[in-house]
C-alpha cells in the first residue's frame, strides 16, 4: 500500500513510519534522515515547494497511486500563545491547512490518489500551537475540501498530547486500522 507521509521527523510522524514499516511509505520533509529512503524534498512552508514534490511523486508511483495521504507536520515553537506574532500565525496556517489542502488538491488533480483513498488531517496543533490551528484547521479544512472531488474520504484525527505515555503509539495504531478497514472496503465494492 502507498502512503505519501508529510511531518515524518516529529513525533507523530515518527510513530507512524514505525507502525506502517511494511508499507510503501513516502515523506515530504525539508531534510533527508539517512534511515528513509522515499523521502523528498518538500518543507511546507516554502511557496512552491509543494507542487514540485507532487511532480517528483508522479514519477516515483509511475502507474501505481497512493491509498492516503497524511498530514502529520506540525510548527513546533515553544511560545506562550499571548506571545504569538504573525510570523508565528502564517507559519502555523501554512503548515496546517494551505500546504496541506495544495497538496491533497495537486495529488487528486494529478491522479495520484486511488478512488478509495483517504486523506487524514492529523491534528497535532494542540501539541504544538494549541489554538490557533485547533480552532480553526477542521472547519477550515472542511470547507476547503468541498471544491474537491469526493473520490476520496477526509478523516480528522484529534491527537492527544504528545508528551502523554504512549499517545503517538496510539495515533500511529488507530491510523494503520483505518487505513487496513479503508482497504478491505475498496476491494469488496
Amino acid at each position: 500500500m502507498n502512503v505519501l507521509l508529510t511531518g515524518a521527523t516529529g513525533k507523530f510522524g515518527q510513530a507512524i513510519l514505525s507502525e506502517l514499516n511494511d508499507w510503501n511509505v513516502y515523506t515530504l520533509q525539508p531534510e533527508a534522515p539517512k534511515e528513509l529512503s522515499k523521502w523528498l524534498n518538500c518543507d511546507l512552508m516554502e511557496p512552491g515547494q509543494t507542487v514540485r514534490a507532487v511532480h517528483t511523486l508522479c514519477n516515483l508511483l509511475e502507474e501505481s497511486k497512493l491509498k492516503a495521504v497524511i498530514h502529520a507536520a506540525e510548527y513546533d515553537f515553544r511560545a506562550d500563545a499571548r506571545i504569538l506574532n504573525v510570523f508565528d500565525l502564517e507559519k502555523t496556517f501554512r503548515l496546517h491547512v494551505f500546504e496541506p489542502f495544495i497538496l491533497t488538491k495537486y495529488l487528486v488533480e494529478f491522479g495520484l490518489i486511488e478512488w478509495n483513498g483517504v486523506a487524514i488531517w492529523l491534528d497535532t496543533s494542540m501539541v504544538s500551537i494549541s489554538w490557533v490551528a485547533k480552532t480553526t484547521m477542521e472547519p477550515v479544512i472542511s470547507s476547503l475540501t468541498t471544491m474537491l472531488p469526493s473520490i476520496f474520504q477526509h478523516k480528522f484525527i484529534k491527537c492527544e498530547e504528545a508528551n502523554r505515555i504512549g499517545a503517538t503509539q496510539q495515533t500511529a495504531k488507530e491510523i494503520r486500522r483505518l487505513l487496513c478497514t479503508l482497504s478491505q472496503e475498496g476491494h469488496q465494492a
